[in-house]
This record gives C-alpha cells, sequence and structure tokens, in this order.
C-alpha cells in the first residue's frame, strides 16, 4: 500500500513486532477513527502505525492549530516564548558563535527565527503550510513551502538546522535527518526539541497525555530513541537533556477537564499565564528527578550512516 509505514520503530529502526501498544483518537477532534501507537522494546518509542501518504498529512491539522495560529497576541507571546526558549542550553552554541546560515524545519509563523534573525543570522524556514508559510514571509522570515522530501534547497548551504517540534510530526524521522545531514556544511549542527514518551506524565497519562497528539505525531520518542535516530543519520550526540514543560501540568488539566488542550485562543492563554507561576517549582524537580515532558538534543556531523556513500 503506497505510504504504508514500515514494521519498524520510526526511532531506532528495530523491527516493532507485536510489542505492547496505545490505541485512542484524536482527542483534538480534526481527524475520525482510532489510531494505534506501537510502542518498541529496544528503545521504548511509540510509533503511529495509522498508515498515511506524506501529502495527506496537513489534513490532519485544524485552522487553529497552535504553531499556525496567527493573532497577534498569540505571535506575540510565541516571539517571547521563543526567545525564554534561545537562552537555554540547547541553543548556547547559536547565542555564543559566529552569526551564520540556519535552516528551521517545520518553521510555522517564523517565531523562532525572527529572533535568531535580530541577533544577526541569515535564517531560512521550511513550512508545509502555505498560511502559516505567508504570516512568516510577512513578518520578513523568507520561508519555503514544502517538506524536505520535495522542497529544493542548496546542499552545504547551512551551519545549523532546527527541528523544533516538528521531528516528531515527519513520517520517517532517521530518514529526514539524513536529508538535513547533506544541506549542511562540515562541522554543522543540529537542534531538535521534542516531547518525551518516556517522561513520567507520558508513563501516568497514557492515552490522554495532552503530547501524544495523535496523528498528528508520527515518532513518540524516548531519550534513547532519539538518540538512535540521530546516530542512525550520521550525527555525533554532544547534548541530549530531559526538559520540563512549561505547559504540561495546565495542558494535562485541560486533558481531563475536557478530553483534550486547547493550543491557542483565550483558554490556553489563561493556562500558560497560570502555568508561568508554577514553572519555577516543575523546572527544579525536573533537574533533581528527571523525566521532564520534554526532550531537546544537539548533534554534529560525525560519520556516514551505515549503508550509504558521501
Amino acid at each position: 500500500m503506497p505510504g504504508e509505514l514500515s514494521p519498524a520503530c520510526n526511532a531506532c529502526g528495530a523491527e516493532l513486532g507485536e510489542g505492547p501498544s496505545l490505541v485512542t483518537q484524536d482527542r483534538q477532534g480534526v481527524a475520525a477513527g482510532k489510531f494505534e501507537v506501537r510502542v518498541c522494546r529496544d528503545c521504548g518509542s511509540g510509533t503511529t502505525l495509522h498508515a498515511v501518504e506524506e501529502s495527506r498529512l496537513g489534513d490532519y491539522y485544524g485552522d487553529a492549530y497552535g504553531p499556525h495560529e496567527s493573532s497577534a497576541l498569540m505571535s506575540g507571546l510565541a516571539g517571547a516564548v521563543m526567545a525564554a526558549r534561545l537562552r537555554g542550553r540547547l541553543f548556547e552554541p547559536l547565542r555564543t558563535g559566529s552569526a551564520a546560515a540556519v535552516l528551521d524545519v517545520g518553521s510555522g509563523r517564523g517565531d523562532l527565527l525572527r529572533v535568531l534573525q535580530r541577533r544577526g543570522w541569515t535564517v531560512t524556514g521550511l513550512e508545509p503550510s502555505p498560511d502559516a508559510a505567508r504570516a512568516a514571509e510577512s513578518l520578513g522570515v523568507e520561508t519555503a513551502v514544502g517538506t524536505l522530501a520535495d522542497a529544493e534547497l542548496p546542499q552545504r548551504a547551512f551551519d545549523a538546522a532546527i527541528f523544533h517540534h516538528s521531528l516528531e510530526h515527519v513520517t520517517r524521522p532517521a530518514d529526514a535527518l539524513g536529508e538535513v545531514r547533506g544541506l549542511l556544511e562540515p562541522g554543522g549542527a543540529v537542534f531538535v526539541a521534542v516531547p518525551n514518551f518516556a517522561s513520567r506524565s507520558a508513563r501516568r497519562r497514557r492515552e490522554a497525555w495532552w503530547a501524544l497528539d495523535v496523528p498528528r505525531h508520527r515518532t513518540h520518542f524516548t531519550p534513547r530513541g532519539l538518540e538512535g535516530a540521530l546516530r542512525r543519520a550520521g550525527f555525533r550526540v554532544e547534548l541530549l537533556k530531559e526538559t520540563a514543560s512549561v505547559l504540561g501540568p495546565a495542558a494535562n488539566l485541560q486533558e481531563r477537564l475536557r478530553g483534550s488542550f486547547l493550543g491557542s485562543g483565550p483558554v490556553f492563554l489563561a493556562g500558560y499565564g497560570l502555568a508561568l507561576g508554577f514553572y519555577p517549582l516543575i523546572w527544579g524537580v525536573n533537574e533533581v528527578r528527571g523525566g521532564g515532558e520534554f526532550l531537546v538534543a544537539r548533534a554534529t556531523l560525525g560519520a556516514k550512516p551505515e549503508g550509504k556513500e558521501e
């Protein structure tokens, strides 16, 4: 069947077999039916098994999907959040290194790239949503419409590539990382942030975890799974860390009370404001115990991927 997923873990590549699974519906109410997330016995990551062609993935994103929502208030908040995230350990080389060229894969409205642009970086976004790409262009962020599989991007033209909560959306993440490898200059780096399927919250909430977000999330990474995907693509992992989510407690509460998480609008903003007050405590618990709801990784070009020529 065209578009059918391989019976292997999207993260580490191990055979999935008849392993444990979660079965749930789209709690955002966009896609009908049930979706299975098969759990890998090797790395513990989850793979959404519902077969869909790459060209149809856009059907699963509603008009008000958070990263694409374009109100002035949401855009301003997103810019402030991205500026704060840039101060974290993940993006340290982008703060302290010489400004050069960066590609953001799944760049949405271009919020992160706007921050980097103001710091002197030459920025390019890659975004499958035409509406989000137009919003980014209106803010002065050069954005190509498409995916790594179909966009015409120059080889060895970028010093850094970013997957900021986008790698979990692609059908085959190791292939996407391999595509990015060819776009990087020697010594280039990739920066990744994804939900953490091994987090305490994910283990406790299971099908009702807010960041599961099927069927939009195709891969549900654990630390071991994310490291496996990066190494399969020929990257050398320099940083891999579990981090706390500002939104996690408010989002999980929404899931419990109303059955879904709203990623934009007044309810989202109210929850986000409340969650900010608790974040120092949540961050401290994560630093001591680990198990935060997000994973961040930074990796540089290493040995060539297995079975492939440079």
